[in-house]
């Protein structure tokens, strides 16, 4: 899109596009050093399976590995 402006009208632009940048730069350190909850509150949010996976990992895997193509 900006290849179809002319040179004039794009170097306008340049100074929104780096306000706009350090704009968002600083929100994200911002958010970055906030003090965050431990948990989240979305942890926890679903079910478990069953059976846990946790616990079939090694039949899982002695079964998925030692298949052979």
């Amino acid at each position: 899109m900006i290849d179809e402006l002319p040179d004039d009208a794009a170097a306008e632009l340049v100074s929104d596009m780096r306000a706009i940048l350090r704009h968002r730069l600083a929100m994200r350190r911002r958010s970055a050093a906030e003090a965050r909850p431990w948990p989240p509150s979305w942890f926890g949010a679903a079910a478990g399976s069953s059976p846990d996976i946790a616990r079939r990992s090694e039949e899982i895997l002695r079964d998925e590995l030692g298949r052979r193509q």
